[in-house]
């Protein structure tokens, strides 16, 4: 369950950061967040809150881990309100599953959040 967060949030990370710069350019869903920061940034602070889950799901350092999936949801959270932005702004163009899925994973991140504050021994593996 805690593995899937980090390699998720990484790979959609690296697809930002190194992917074909004209799938994000030429795509309305991403007009939101290009006006704030340009795409491959967006991709660094996926890569760095995956490394970040990674790294204290590694260590088994359970506050660490609340705090990572806490940024994680957040994190998606604003991702999925940015592209529901693009969404509004352009609405026959914008896909309307992209703010749904970031929706859907930054809950994900909160129950994960959720289920470790409440039984510790689960990074344990008790």
């Amino acid at each position: 369950m805690v593995a899937v967060l980090p390699v998720s949030m990484s790979a959609i990370g690296l697809v930002y950061i190194f992917g074909d710069p004209e799938r994000t350019t030429n795509s309305v869903a991403y007009d939101v967040h290009k006006a704030v920061l340009p795409v491959p940034v967006w991709g660094l602070f996926f890569l760095a809150i995956g490394l970040w889950e990674l790294a204290a799901a590694v260590l088994k350092n359970q506050s660490q881990m609340v705090l990572a999936k806490s940024a994680g949801a957040g994190f998606c959270f604003l991702w999925a309100l940015m592209l529901a932005g693009s969404l509004l702004l352009n609405p026959d163009e914008a896909p309307l599953i992209a703010p749904l899925l970031f929706l859907i994973v930054g809950l994900y991140h909160l129950v994960v959040a959720g289920v470790l504050l409440r039984d510790p021994d689960v990074m344990s593996g008790e």
